[in-house]
C-alpha cells in the first residue's frame, strides 16, 4: 500500500507541479479535466522507482489495481520507467513487462536512471571523479540504454559534495549522455 500511495504521491505531484497559470478558473480554482479527456493545457508524467517496477513485474493484479486508480483520477500521457537506482536494475523481464502494459494502456513510456550508490534509504552520490564510478555509471547507461533514447539521468549531490565531483559528475553526463554501443 506505501508503494500505491508513493506512486499515486508522484503523479498527482507531477501533475501539480505541470499546472500552468492559465489553468485557473477566474475564482482561483483549477479547472481539473475529466480524467479520459485530453489535457489542453498540460501533459501528466508518471515517474516509477525501480522498486515499484519489480513490484509491478511480480504482482500484475497489484499493477492493474493501482493503474484503474491513478487512471480514474487523471489521465496519464507518459510514465517514466526507472531502471537503475542504488545499484539495484531492474531486471530486462520487468523492464519489458511494465512496458508493454503501458503501452497497451495507450501511455508514451521512456526509462529513467537514478544514479546514487548503495545508499541504505539515503541518497549517495557516486564519485565521479574516481574511474571505477565512472565506468560503473557508463555500464550502466550502455546496459539500460537504448539508441533510440527517452532515458532521463539524474545525479544529486548533498552539501558534502566537493566541487570536483559536481563537475566530474556534469562531465561523466556529457560524455555518457551520447549513445554509443
Amino acid at each position: 500500500m506505501r508503494s500505491l500511495v508513493r506512486w499515486v504521491g508522484f503523479a498527482l505531484l507531477m501533475v501539480a507541479v505541470s499546472l500552468p497559470a492559465v489553468a485557473q478558473t477566474s475564482m482561483g480554482g483549477l479547472v481539473v479535466p475529466a480524467p479520459t479527456a485530453e489535457h489542453k493545457n498540460f501533459k501528466v508524467s508518471v515517474y516509477i522507482p525501480v522498486n515499484v517496477v519489480e513490484r509491478m513485474y511480480n504482482d500484475h493484479a497489484w499493477l492493474v489495481s493501482s493503474w484503474k486508480t491513478i487512471a480514474s483520477h487523471v489521465k496519464v500521457d507518459k510514465v517514466y520507467i526507472e531502471t537503475y537506482r542504488s545499484r539495484n536494475i531492474a531486471s530486462a523481464a520487468a523492464i519489458e513487462a511494465v512496458k508493454k502494459f503501458f503501452v497497451d494502456q495507450g501511455v508514451a513510456v521512456a526509462g529513467g536512471i537514478a544514479f546514487s550508490d548503495k545508499d541504505n534509504g539515503q541518497f549517495k552520490s557516486f564519485c565521479y571523479t574516481n574511474a571505477a564510478d565512472r565506468a560503473y555509471v557508463k555500464r550502466v547507461i550502455h546496459t539500460l540504454g537504448t539508441p533510440q533514447g527517452g532515458l532521463i539521468a539524474r545525479g544529486e549531490a548533498g552539501p558534502d559534495v566537493n566541487l570536483a565531483n559536481l563537475e566530474a559528475m556534469y562531465q561523466a553526463f556529457a560524455d555518457l549522455g551520447r549513445y554509443e554501443r
